[in-house]
């Protein structure tokens, strides 16, 4: 069979580029823009199972009133693309949509680690972590005489972290390429402005990423959501790049926003759907291919199964009384679906003289929502009927546990983890159905909490908005597009 004859969507990929960081303000497109300036990579692709984004065109027709018949002449008044991508949930290749749509990921603010993901590894030793020296730093080479490097970093990823105000220096990520003494490593690619003494450094093979919601979802200030210390001009930008390979050309969606994301868990597993709102589509041939599409591929660290799939047997969930305890296993609940989703509520329909036929940067036009339902297959107690009737509040917990990234002696559990910190119980449904079990299905409603404090590993980040809903992810992934990190090198 020739390759002319093999249909389109035979090989086809697509890959998510979250913006995530600027040093200066960023306008939002004003009409159909250049290519991506970056390099789409292996941390960008999307495990996608179907795409519908539409380029819409609006027009208006001026109607004759003479007797005849048709219209006199037509106008293009408007071009308004939306449209929604399904993803196949895994334990990688989820986090820049997660941040695109929540519109935060907790990022390391002070001396204590709250980034990256450490565990008891290297012989028993916490993951490496320090500051760097002046001695044994240049372009390729990371040192620390106060460090004890093991054999074992190598193949694993430096961070340096944003403790400062140079954003040239505290947004590299390197990959550790060698460990030439105790006290230094070797990275790859060179350094873009090389670390300077007292620069904060992480080291690891596993990263965790925490998503919270934004107050706003357009591009804003970092001083104004109160997370500091950062460069003056540091904004969030939410909006991102979505590339589809068409086989034929690189259909480029630019200036995408996410209006939502909708979970469906059930025996068949984990899949995710993602309503979009892009700025408009270039459609880009072989011969203006700036994203090497050739490179969208899960990076392989080694040969641990990055692309693992979340099944149904992968995940627990916990529901109890809302409090600043933690959920433990007299909360589980033996589950057989559940479905819930976010919801920007996003007002993408302005168009200005400066935006013309396009949309406006979207807004949020009203106040976000996270609702859901899961669906308990025997009916052996009323106590969620009480939580319903009592009106209780509730918190609750959705568990995915992945499979373990090895690198040399250390090894790690992917996870994917949903807090729902404070809901209440909105419709209960204890049908009977004929002969067999009775099944109990409820529907919530997530609220914010009345304080900060929750039980469990994660607590919303000082100066961020009290999330209703957290998501952790833990995977290969050593970015935070927040903090400008930028993973076209991979």
């Amino acid at each position: 069979m020739s390759s002319a004859s093999i249909p389109a969507g035979y090989k086809s990929k697509a890959a998510f580029r979250l913006v995530g960081y600027a040093n200066t303000d960023l306008a939002y497109p004003v009409a159909l823009g250049t290519p991506t300036p970056d390099t789409l990579g292996a941390f960008d692709l999307l495990s996608f199972l179907k795409e519908n984004v539409e380029a819409n065109q609006g027009w208006q027709a001026d109607e004759t009133l003479l007797g005849n018949s048709g219209f006199a002449e037509h106008h293009n008044i408007s071009r308004i693309p939306s449209g929604s991508i399904e993803l196949s949930g895994r334990y990688c290749g989820l986090n820049q949509l997660l941040a695109a749509c929540m519109g935060f990921e907790k990022v390391r603010t002070s001396a204590a680690l709250e980034g990256p993901y450490f565990n008891a590894r290297y012989n028993g030793d916490d993951a490496l972590a320090g500051t760097v020296t002046a001695t044994g730093t240049d372009a390729s080479h990371l040192g620390d005489t106060g460090a004890t490097f093991p054999t074992t970093v190598v193949g694993e990823f430096v961070r340096l972290e944003k403790l400062g105000t140079n954003g040239d220096i505290y947004s590299q990520v390197r990959r550790i390429t060698a460990r030439p003494s105790t006290t230094q490593i070797t990275i790859s690619p060179d350094w873009t402005d090389n670390p300077v003494a007292t620069t904060p450094y992480s080291i690891a093979n596993c990263f965790s990423h925490q998503y919270e919601f934004s107050k706003n979802m357009h591009r804003e200030l970092v001083s104004d959501c109160g997370i500091t210390p950062w460069a003056t001009a540091a904004r969030f930008v939410r909006w991102g790049t979505l590339c589809i390979d068409k086989g034929v050309s690189v259909h480029e969606w630019q200036g995408v926003y996410v209006e939502s994301l909708a979970f469906k868990l059930n025996k068949e597993g984990l899949t995710i759907t993602a309503e979009l709102k892009p700025f408009w589509i270039d459609r880009r041939t072989t011969g203006r291919n700036y994203d090497e599409k050739a490179t969208w591929a899960f990076h392989a660290m080694t040969t641990y199964p990055v692309t693992s799939r979340i099944q149904f047997a992968d995940c627990a969930f916990r529901l109890g009384a809302q409090t600043t305890g933690s959920l433990d296993n007299d909360d589980n609940l033996g589950i057989s679906e559940m479905e819930f989703s976010i919801k920007n509520n996003l007002d993408a329909d302005l168009q200005t003289l400066a935006s013309g036929l396009y949309r406006e940067e979207p807004a949020r036009g009203n106040k976000r929502e996270v609702s859901g339902s899961f669906t308990i297959p025997r009916y052996r107690a009323d106590t969620r009927l009480n939580n319903f009737t009592a009106g209780d509040l509730l918190m609750a917990q959705l568990h995915c546990g992945g499979p373990e990234i090895y690198t040399g002696a250390s090894h790690t559990a992917m996870s994917l983890d949903c807090y729902f910190r404070a809901l209440k119980l909105e419709k209960a449904s204890v049908p009977t159905d004929g002969p067999g079990m009775f099944a109990e299905k409820y529907n919530f409603k997530c609220l914010q909490p009345p304080t900060d404090s929750f039980g469990g590993s994660c607590t919303p980040t000082t100066g961020a908005e009290n999330s209703e809903l957290i998501i952790e992810t833990l995977d290969s992934c050593p970015f935070n597009y927040f903090m400008g990190q930028d993973d076209s090198a991979y």
